[in-house]
């Protein structure tokens, strides 16, 4: 059995390489959150639910929109392209994706599309809950809302990256914990430069 050393080695090795797989998102977040501060890009900002409604409430809501996947799909771009090009080889054991082979256009698009899809079946379910955009939810269901808010983006993502690699059940834990405490820091950023309505939802 490992000793405490050899566990410590292993998580950190493991939280290193999960946030390798996902600094893209990290960074699609960052441009994000710089494009909603000064309101770039405004023809982009149409929801994608185009305002379609079921049962009078709308599918996703004006939060969802074109120009947040194409921040994403910036972003992420951005990002493989370091990995692959200027980072490469150097990246060592931190790299479980084979950089090499690895299309940046494709893999980016498959980053921000998973990113984004991922997160429509929450907004879905919270608009049909009566739920507004940018507002978390109330009563019972609140724990299992704000921790699905945290975490929806993997839940796609994690399947499409199986094109490319074949994870075992720690990395892909330690990614969803990773993620989920990120995604609180995230927040509160974004709340303080304003590119949020809110810190916590």
């Amino acid at each position: 059995m490992p000793d405490g050393h050899g566990w410590t080695v292993s998580v950190g090795r493991l939280v290193a390489q999960a946030s390798y797989l996902f600094a893209p998102l990290l960074t699609s977040t960052v441009v994000s959150g710089v494009v909603l501060r000064y309101n770039l890009m405004p023809t982009l900002a149409r929801p994608i639910d185009g305002g379609t409604q079921l049962r009078s409430r709308r599918l996703f809501g004006d939060n969802k929109t074109w120009r947040g996947f194409v921040c994403a799909l910036i972003g992420c771009s951005v990002a493989v392209a370091i990995q692959k090009y200027a980072i490469g080889d150097r990246a060592g054991s931190l790299a479980v994706v084979n950089y090499r082979t690895v299309n940046v256009l494709i893999f980016a698009s498959v980053l921000a599309a998973g990113s984004t899809l991922g997160e429509l079946p929450n907004s879905f379910a919270k608009r049909q809950l009566g739920v507004s955009p940018g507002c978390g939810a109330t009563g019972v269901l609140a724990p299992f809302f704000y921790v699905w808010d945290q975490i929806d983006v993997l839940l796609v993502i994690w399947p499409l990256l199986l094109f490319w690699i074949r994870p075992n059940w720690a990395l892909v834990l330690v990614s969803v914990l990773l993620v989920f405490l990120v995604h609180q820091a995230v927040s509160v950023v974004g709340y303080l430069i304003s590119a949020r309505t809110s810190m916590f939802h």
